[in-house]
This record gives structure tokens, sequence and C-alpha cells, in this order.
């Protein structure tokens, strides 16, 4: 069968349906090839007995102007400013998040407060050594002090990562260890409530009937022509630096035609494994090194109209299986029937885990009796509860993963036709406005 598209999208997650979003504002001819019975990936709504849910704590933030532009020339009214600020549950206290001076001044207690101040004030006097090898615990060290850095963000990275701080790229911080300077530490805390600081993670867009809205939206702008769902690839096949043809679904071959491009979203080490001819076994020996961390969400439906005022909630003790439990109806009234509201715990899990042996049952049991534990439900206002498997949530940023990425780059460079994208295609810890942008430059570059 022959393709007359001018290019090839695999993958309609985020990142596959933003590139088919910009290729028809530039009147390209493409076809987004998408394995499941619905598009979005792990950015979709989900329902439930009149709840609705997102899968993953996802929220729009206005860091890149032009890409907010044009997705709010998409959604139009659909798409509210919220404000509803994030806060950590540590040891029965909830602190803002990201940290504030003031928040921590009122929440360690006077020698943990002594202490932690030190250290932070120490820390900013010392600069962090600018090489290859500093991890993501020494620049949380350097960032907050050793004390407040173990207590907060250490120990949940770990839960997250499912690798020690120590072995985890800094990068996997994002831009969350910003805002809290020594300045505003000093400030904030002789001053109060008057000197607040405004880098607390409270602003942002977010759909009126979730995150999935979006996606909708993007998937209708690209034209039912143009997508192809319950096609996943099987097979992808190159000859001469090029990619020649696709498998889909074990069973249709389809030629791409010389010219044309391809943009593979799929996760980096699938995309490899199922290259024809098969790579080299050095090259092959990497996407065992390289892996992802995935979420399983247990639902939590709760007959009460309100638990916190937060957006989310992080839980870095030990303690709770989960890293964070989000509240929908904090992002919009209409995830929940009026007089109710709902927790969606994400706990983070891979193939290594003990987790990986749990039944479904075993996540609910301990994700309720953890919330039980925390005082912010009791049993007899849960009313129903659900699970939800996000598969290939988080690329983990090993330490060292930069020179494997960097091997697989060069060996996927030889393939002139072909364009990688999103957080697995990339492999890198990105979000929707990231996902976006890479959209739009794969499509002004190659149109």
């Amino acid at each position: 069968m022959t393709e007359p598209s001018q290019l090839i999208i695999l993958g309609g997650g985020p990142a596959g349906l933003a590139v088919g979003f910009y290729a028809q504002k530039q009147s390209l001819n493409f076809t987004l090839y998408e394995a499941s019975h619905q598009t979005g990936g792990n950015c979709i709504t989900l329902s439930h007995r009149g709840f609705r849910f997102d899968s993953g704590a996802h929220r729009f933030h206005a860091k890149d102007p032009e890409i907010t532009q044009d997705l709010l020339q998409l959604m139009g009214e659909r798409m509210p400013q919220i404000h509803a600020p994030s806060q950590i549950y540590s040891q029965q206290k909830l602190i803002d998040f990201p940290l504030t001076p003031l928040n921590l001044v009122r929440n360690l207690g006077l020698r943990e407060l002594v202490k932690a101040s030190w250290q932070f004030i120490k820390s900013k006097l010392q600069a962090l050594p600018k090489t290859a090898g500093v991890s993501f615990e020494e620049l949380a060290v350097q960032t907050y002090g050793k004390t407040i850095a173990q207590r907060f963000l250490l120990n949940y990275s770990e839960k997250l990562w499912g690798l020690p701080p120590a072995q985890l790229s800094p990068e996997v911080a994002g831009k969350r260890l910003s805002g809290l300077n020594l300045r505003t530490f000093i400030k904030e805390a002789l001053q109060g409530n008057k000197a607040k600081t405004e880098h607390i993670d409270g602003s942002f867009y977010y759909p009126v009937s979730g995150i999935g809205e979006i996606f909708e939206r993007m998937e209708i702008a690209c034209g039912k022509k143009h997508v192809h769902k319950n096609s996943p690839i099987t097979r992808i096949y190159h000859h001469n630096g090029h990619i020649t043809a696709i498998e889909v679904n074990h069973q249709e071959k389809i030629t791409i035609h010389s010219g044309a491009q391809v943009v593979s979203t799929l996760p980096l080490s699938i995309f490899l494994q199922i290259l024809e001819p098969k790579v080299p076994a050095e090259i092959l020996a990497l996407t065992q090194a390289i892996r992802f961390q995935h979420l399983m969400l247990v639902g939590v439906f709760l007959n009460k109209p309100l638990v916190t005022s937060n957006a989310s909630l992080y839980f870095p003790d030990n303690d709770f299986i989960f890293t964070r439990v989000v509240e929908p109806r904090n992002r919009s009234i209409a995830m929940a029937p009026a007089g109710n509201t709902s927790l969606i715990a994400e706990i983070p899990y891979n193939e290594s885990s003990p987790l990986w042996q749990w039944s479904k049952e075993d996540f609910i049991a301990k994700t309720c009796s953890g919330l039980v534990e925390t005082g912010l439900v009791t049993p007899d206002e849960i009313i129903d509860t659900t699970t939800y498997v996000i598969k290939y949530a988080y690329p983990v940023l090993a330490l060292d993963y930069p020179e494997k990425i960097a091997k697989i780059s060069a060996y996927l460079q030889q393939f002139s036709n072909l364009h990688l994208s999103g957080r697995g295609g990339k492999f890198v810890y990105g979000h929707i406005h990231d996902m976006m942008r890479y959209g739009k430059d794969i499509v002004l570059h190659i149109s």
C-alpha cells in the first residue's frame, strides 16, 4: 500500500497531536497513527460514575508566550486561568510548595529551624561545582541545605523516580528549585505575610472538562481523515539512512515515499526494538539501560464537598506509597458531582519494584488507609474507588543518562527523514507546553 503523506506521525499523545495540529496550520498533508482507540496518550480525562479525573496531575503553565497564545486560541473560553496552590504533607503538617520562607519558619520547630536556616544560608554562600557529575542530591542540598532537602525533596524524589537522589540527574528538578533565595528568605521571615514571595506554584490554565479536552480539540483540528486510531506501529523499516516503511498492527505495511518525513513519539526503547533491520547490539543494549517509571492511579471518591483548597498535595514521607494526591474539583467544579469531591493518588512503580506484583485491590487498600491516616478523609466518607495505569509516565533521568542518550541519538542521526518528539521519544522530562513547542519547531523546520 502506498502512503502519499508528506509527514508520518507515530503516536497520538500530546506530542504527536501537537505535530499534527501545527502541520494542519501549515497545510501539510500528514497521517497520524495511534495505537489506542483514543488520542491523548497519557493526557486524557476519565469518567467514573459521575466523577471525572485526569491521567495524572496535568495542567498548563504559561511558560512559552507563543505556545500559550496558540492554545488559548484553540480553547477559547473553555480554558480559564485557575488559582490553586500546591502543598507538601510531611509529619502531619501542610507546607507550601514550592517552599516559602514564612511557611518553613512556622512549621519546622525552633531547633530544626535554626539548624535548617544556618544550612540554607551557608549553602547560598557556596557555589555548586560546575561539573558533569553533579547530582540532583548535590543540587538540592546546595539550594536548600541538607535538613530541608532531606525532609522535603530527596526522599520524595527517590519515591518518584525509583533511584537514590545521588544517582539522579539534576534535570529531574525542572524549575522547581527556584524562587527561594537568601534575600526572600530573610525578608519574608522577618516581615511575614507582607513580604510573601510570588513563587508559589498556584496559577495555571485548565480546561473546564479536564485536561483531555485540549487533545480532543487538537484531534478535531487535525481532521478526522488524518488520524488513524487502533493502529499500533509494530515494525519500522529502514534502508540507506531513510525510514522507508512502517507496519501497522502486524498486518499492513505502508511505504513511506521518498521525501516524506517521519516523527516518532514512541518511547525510545520501543522505537529501537522494532526497527528492521535490527539495530546494532551495543545500541540495543542501551535500550535496556534506559527505563521509565509507570504510575498507578488510585481514585478515591468522597461524600464530602472538599478536602483541601490545593491543586496537588505532595507526600515525601515513606509512610505513604503515593507521591502526589490531586483533588480534581479544585481544578474545575465539573470534575465532581455537586456536594462530592475525589482524591486521585499517584503511585510510581516499575518492573523491578515490589509493587509490580501487587493487585489493584492492594493499591486501593494501601491508598485508602494512608489517606485515612492523614486525617484528610474518614472511612465513612469513601463511597467508591477505582484504578488506572499510566505506562511510560516518566523517563528516569539517571545521572549517566545523557551519555546513553547521546550514543542512541548519534545512531539515529543516520536517518535523514526522522524526527523525535515527546517525553518518551526524546527521553526528556517535559510538560504540555514543551510538547507543543517541539511539535511547532519540527513542523516549521520541515515545511
